[in-house]
């Protein structure tokens, strides 16, 4: 089953998965962040804190489908997010496209318990610059397409479930 869980930032989407994992012995958490700065290197160790030593982990920023293949022998995988994932294929000149499909392709083949994250940038002004549109429409497309193969979709606001697909069984 593949749940979909987006927002705004910090509106509880990875806090919320991660309770989803709670339940599950074999797990692990897939991290696209590359740490480019001092904030995105603290945000990695917050983010390493919050799993504790319970969660493997499979970092790469940039070939998400090989991520999920190597994942295949774990209950629950956790992928943590797709918005940073395109950042990183835009900044490395990776062609879109193709890495976009083979991800979606991969998820298709799973058989475990799958969470999603990404955030949810479309909900304001529409910015003055060419290349921010274009990302903002890039993820709002691939957010869709994320959505359609997803059994759940979840948004995410002040850190309370919407449940906009599917609904809420047994997961926490």
């Amino acid at each position: 089953m593949i749940t979909f869980i987006t927002g705004g930032i910090k509106s509880g989407k990875t806090k919320f998965g991660l309770k989803i994992g709670q339940k599950y012995q074999k797990k692990v958490y897939i991290a696209t962040a590359e740490p480019f700065d001092e904030e995105m290197k603290k945000k990695i160790d917050l983010h390493r804190a919050e799993r504790s030593g319970c969660w493997e982990t499979i970092e790469d920023p940039i070939n998400l489908d090989d991520a999920v293949k190597r994942s295949i022998e774990f209950d629950f995988v956790m992928i943590d997010c797709i918005t940073v994932w395109l950042n990183n294929l835009l900044y490395h000149q990776k062609d879109l496209n193709e890495y976009i499909d083979r991800f979606i392709i991969s998820l298709k083949d799973m058989k475990n318990d799958v969470v999603i994250i990404s955030n949810e940038i479309g909900m304001g002004v529409i910015p003055l610059e060419k290349t921010t549109r274009e990302y903002l429409n890039l993820l709002g497309i691939t957010n869709q397409n994320i959505a359609d193969i997803s059994d759940k979709v979840v948004f995410m606001v002040s850190g309370y479930p919407l449940f906009l697909k599917g609904e809420l069984n047994n997961e926490l």
